[in-house]
């Protein structure tokens, strides 16, 4: 594949409207951009290949990403979840066997170029991504953070999750975030200079 646009929005929205829809745009093999809309407010981050950079609508930020900043954007953006592991972590291994819901699922632990502490929950039985757990060390101490992967679709030839659900623990504190995704468009023509900056028609 060498490109892929999709749009998600939150789970409990069915059509585009007042909320954020979230448009990522993915062209192999390094670019990505992901633009974040609503009706008031936008924002954008991309890398282009050689910069990574972040702007919004109300020309308040504009800025060039530092290194952390652009990998975290080029992980989060993977066409599927999981796939390098191997390229984009270090000290992998397989750790043990957990279950999840009815069935079991290998868990895979490597550790980001940030230091940061990631599990991939891999469905014994399909091999299909269920769930990444990530542990990040800040000042404050380790904050934990889980995506959980659920409604596989076949799409080009390979199975895709049209639903994603962000958590993380702390009650009060604690955040709970679903998108599912709208509309999947793969191999679309997607101009270089897309990646290069924010679209100029955007207040």
């Amino acid at each position: 594949m060498k490109s892929r646009i999709i749009r998600t929005a939150p789970l409990k929205q069915q059509n585009e409207g007042s909320e954020t829809v979230s448009i990522p745009y993915q062209k192999a093999p390094t670019k990505v951009l992901v633009s974040n809309e609503s009706a008031g407010y936008s924002r954008w981050a991309g890398f282009d290949g050689q910069r990574a950079w972040a702007q919004d609508s109300l020309k308040s930020y504009w800025g060039i990403l530092n290194t952390p900043q652009r990998n975290s954007i080029m992980r989060e953006s993977e066409l599927y979840p999981g796939s390098r592991i191997l390229r984009q972590y270090t000290d992998v291994r397989v750790s043990r066997k957990e279950k999840i819901g009815d069935g079991e699922a290998y868990v895979v632990e490597g550790k980001s170029p940030e230091d940061t502490t990631e599990e991939f929950y891999f469905d014994a039985q399909s091999g299909l991504l269920l769930r990444r757990h990530i542990l990040e060390q800040t000042v404050f101490g380790k904050f934990q953070t889980q995506e959980d992967f659920e409604d596989y679709r076949g799409i080009g030839g390979a199975k895709m999750a049209f639903v994603m659900k962000w958590s993380s623990p702390g009650g009060a504190w604690g955040t709970r975030v679903s998108t599912k995704v709208l509309e999947v468009k793969q191999n679309e023509p997607i101009e270089d200079e897309r990646f290069e900056r924010a679209p100029a028609s955007k207040p």
